[in-house]
């Protein structure tokens, strides 16, 4: 009969010990994997949901998850690109041609820097208001109305999701301008810091409902402004050593991976069922924020 102690102190029964951190390790790059997947269809950045997976699992400090999650996220969202570009021209599907990947890339590259400054302004004018002493936006009543309305729009996306409406048959593909991209960079990047929102959260749902993309490219979008948004982060932890080198390749072997079937799986999905996928993550990431300040500040839920 095997005894618990066995396990607790990692030695077979034989008298073998466990690889532990071996163990650990294929663990992490099978997370990796799926998580890597659920990103490359929804355009949520990946390193969202395994920075905290990372402190979970390993136990490893806020500062050594974070930054070996940006990296992940770095290569989760390269892969996914990088698959959906090459597979779908490969295949010749339809949801893009030449012309329209250059397109992509550019209008990605000018999201990513009209969402860093509406991020940079937003930041700024929150500093300032808290410096004069206004902290509003740092209550936990506000950050449980932002975190709440941004259930309300993976609700939103879900109901729309299913069926045409005047929301999503692209009328208002004028938006996709240079003047509109911008303008709708620098909005939902400000939101976003405001907010507290998780990376993709409005970018997806405010390309597809209000500049006239469809699903794919939105998610492709949304994931080459998270993989530029990430090159400067992984870049700076890195050099300060935060990153566990052992874990950290194991879980960008896994995102590689996973970014890559992503990708693949992305050119053939249909809008609907990506809307569908992306609601349900949406709706998780604030709803597991709202249970946290629940738990951590519970007289103060109940209080109102």
């Amino acid at each position: 009969m095997l005894r618990p102690s066995s396990f607790r102190s990692g030695v077979r029964p034989g008298g073998r010990k466990l690889n532990i951190s071996g163990i650990k390790t294929v663990i992490v790059a099978l997370a990796a994997t799926a998580t890597a997947i659920g990103s490359a269809l929804t355009g949520v950045g990946a390193q969202v949901a395994f920075s905290p997976m990372l402190t979970w699992m390993l136990g490893l400090p806020a500062d050594t998850a974070q930054a070996t999650a940006m990296r992940y996220g770095l290569f989760t969202s390269g892969a996914a690109v990088i698959s959906a570009f090459l597979y779908e021209n490969r295949d010749g599907h339809a949801h893009t041609s030449d012309s329209s990947v250059r397109f992509l890339l550019i209008a990605g590259m000018v999201l990513f820097i009209a969402a860093t400054l509406g991020a940079t302004l937003a930041a700024t004018i929150a500093m300032k208001l808290k410096r004069n002493g206004v902290t509003v936006l740092a209550s936990q009543s506000i950050r449980r109305f932002f975190h709440t309305a941004a259930i309300g729009v993976g609700f939103f996306v879900l109901i729309q999701a299913r069926q045409i409406t005047s929301f999503n048959t692209g009328h208002m593909a004028h938006w996709q301008t240079l003047s509109g991209l911008v303008a709708m960079g620098i909005i939902v990047g400000a939101l976003t810091q405001l907010l507290g929102l998780v990376s993709g959260a409005l970018m997806v749902p405010s390309l597809y409902f209000c500049c006239g993309f469809g699903a794919h490219s939105a998610v492709i979008l949304s994931l080459l402004v998270i993989l530029l948004a990430s090159v400067l982060p992984a870049w700076s932890y890195a050099r300060k050593g935060l990153i566990v080198p052992r874990y950290g390749n194991a879980a960008v072997i896994g995102g590689i991976i996973g970014g890559c079937l992503g990708g693949m799986i992305l050119v053939h999905a249909e809008d609907r069922v990506l809307m569908f996928l992306f609601a349900g993550v949406t709706m998780f990431f604030p709803a597991r924020e709202l249970a946290r300040m629940a738990l951590s500040h519970p007289a103060e839920t109940l209080g109102g």
